[in-house]
């Protein structure tokens, strides 16, 4: 990840400063915003829910463009699957459960058609990435996947893979600038960590009654973050009674840090007195900003994103507010989706398109051990071996 002096953790993305909420909104919006977000969240909490337009960019759906999950809402498009390949996976992190399952669960799929698959840990740094990309290459795969690996710092290797003939699919990636020829994606894949976003603010507008005081702690390291930063905060200032206060920045290295989050998340609630709510750019360590706030004895309740297992034992045990997420094995299974279509000879989807449903983690239904086997809920491996002509 890109490293940051520490002045920057305090810095204010974006020129967000306290004047955020200055613009004047009709009171019936935001009356209506609010009954909308309960009315959604009701939804996520009881069941889960996806997105009615597929094949819109996440970050431009709207609060009515989410449904309540009633049956397969993922591709349509059936696709015969190859015999015989062989394909590595790289996890971003395997210290960040969401990664980790992610990348696991596209090792999962690929041995369900029967495939040689391969786990390969990218270490949480460019380096490691590097490394783990090197190293998938030389097993002269016909596919790789990576998991939240952005492809304009890896464009040089990604050609070289490329040149050797291997297809590369993206999961939690979105398409860059890049200068290299052929240094990009051969397909890509959300895990819907931008719908997570618009989701968690949602959340928060709905569980404060539309008068939430807002901080963030956010990731700047990945482009697709900052944008779903932006929208959240869009978001926000569309509710009048809200008060929108300081982002504050870390990179991956201090997110996987109990201790440094947990310093992090002291030092961004000393410098917002009134905040009520941490919203995080993902889940690993942000347990580790409620402590911070119980050590201060502050009220503040810490809303997360993308399903990790830890996070939602945290929410059952009351310790974080909410945990927002899809099912990061399905992600996995999605990210497969894109390989087989790819080895097939076929277009990939868009990027949105394996439109995996998401849920959001309460107290009042966070599994005690942090993990809901989203498959009992829809059998979308049973779906997708049927799509690849295996069932």
């Amino acid at each position: 990840m890109r490293q940051y002096a520490p002045v920057a953790q305090a810095v204010v993305l974006g020129g967000l400063a306290l004047g955020l909420m200055s613009g004047v909104i009709p009171a019936r919006a935001a009356d209506d915003l609010v009954a909308k977000a309960k009315k959604l969240i009701g939804e996520a909490t009881t069941g889960l829910v996806a997105s009615n337009k597929p094949k819109t960019p996440e970050l431009e759906l709207t609060i009515d463009d989410f449904e309540p999950v009633t049956g397969w809402v993922g591709p349509k498009t059936p696709v015969k699957a190859p015999e015989n390949k062989k394909i590595v996976a790289i996890s971003c992190a395997t210290v960040a459960p969401f990664c980790a399952n992610v990348t696991q669960g596209a090792v999962e799929a690929a041995k369900a058609l029967g495939w040689d698959a391969t786990y390969i840990d990218g270490k949480a740094s460019i380096n490691g990435y590097v490394q783990a990309l090197e190293t998938a290459i030389n097993m002269k795969p016909d596919g790789i996947i990576t998991m939240a690996l952005p492809e304009s710092q890896l464009a040089t290797y990604i050609a070289k893979a490329h040149a050797a003939g291997i297809k590369l699919v993206g999961a939690s990636s979105i398409p860059e600038k890049v200068s290299v020829e052929n240094g990009k994606y051969d397909a890509y894949v959300s895990v819907r960590e931008d719908s997570n976003t618009l989701l968690q603010a949602w959340y928060t507008i709905a569980d404060s009654d539309g008068k939430a005081k807002v901080t963030w702690m956010w990731d700047p390291g990945y482009p697709f973050l900052v944008a779903a930063l932006e929208r959240s905060k869009k978001i926000i200032a569309e509710c009048s009674g809200c008060k929108a206060e300081e982002v504050g920045l870390r990179e991956f290295a201090s997110a996987a840090n109990p201790v440094r989050m947990q310093e992090l998340g002291a030092g961004l609630l000393s410098r917002n007195p009134d905040a009520e709510y941490v919203l995080t750019a993902y889940g690993l360590n942000s347990h580790s900003i409620g402590l911070a706030a119980k050590a201060m004895g502050r009220n503040v309740k810490v809303v997360a994103k993308n399903a990790d297992p830890n996070n939602v034992a945290f929410v059952s045990q009351g310790e974080l507010q909410a945990e927002v997420g899809a099912s990061s094995n399905w992600g996995g299974w999605a990210a497969v989706d894109q390989m087989v279509r790819l080895l097939a000879g076929q277009q990939p989807l868009d990027i949105m398109e394996e439109n995996q449903p998401e849920h959001i983690f309460v107290k009042s239904n966070a599994p005690a051990d942090g993990v809901l086997d989203f498959q009992k809920l829809y059998d979308y491996k049973g779906k997708y071996l049927e799509l690849w002509g295996r069932k």
